[in-house]
C-alpha cells in the first residue's frame, strides 16, 4: 500500500467502478482528486479516517448516497461533489444540479438554486 503518499490525482482518467473501501489505510492523504470519472457506488466509509485530508473533489462522477456524516467530508464545499448523486450536508437539500454543459449553453433557469 501507498502508506506514505500526500497527494492523489486521477482526475479525467475515465476511471469506472468504486473508489477502492481501504483508501482510507493511506493516512496521510492531504488531497484527493477522482474528478471527472466515471466512478460508482458510496463514498467508503474509511474516506473519514484520512485526518489530514485538505482538498478533496469527487465531482461529476456517477456516485450515489449520503457523504458520510460526522466526517471531515462534510466540511469540504459542495462544488466538491457537483454533478454526482450524492446527498447530505455540506450539500443543501434546496440544490439543483445541473450538467455544465447546461450552464455553458444558457440552459439554467431561474429555479436552479445553489447555496
Amino acid at each position: 500500500m501507498l502508506t506514505g503518499l500526500l497527494s492523489l490525482n486521477l482526475s479525467k482518467n475515465h476511471l469506472v467502478g468504486k473508489i477502492p473501501s481501504n483508501i482510507g489505510a493511506i493516512k496521510t492523504l492531504e488531497c484527493v482528486d477522482l474528478s471527472e470519472n466515471n466512478l460508482s457506488g458510496k463514498i467508503p466509509d474509511s474516506m473519514s479516517k484520512l485526518n489530514f485530508l485538505s482538498y478533496l473533489n469527487l465531482s461529476y462522477n456517477n456516485l450515489t448516497g449520503q457523504i458520510p456524516s460526522g466526517t471531515q467530508l462534510q466540511s469540504f464545499s459542495a462544488s466538491s461533489f457537483l454533478g454526482t448523486k450524492l446527498y447530505g450536508p455540506p450539500l443543501s437539500t434546496t440544490m439543483t444540479l445541473v450538467p455544465a454543459s447546461d450552464i455553458v449553453r444558457g440552459q439554467v433557469d431561474n429555479r436552479t438554486q445553489v447555496d
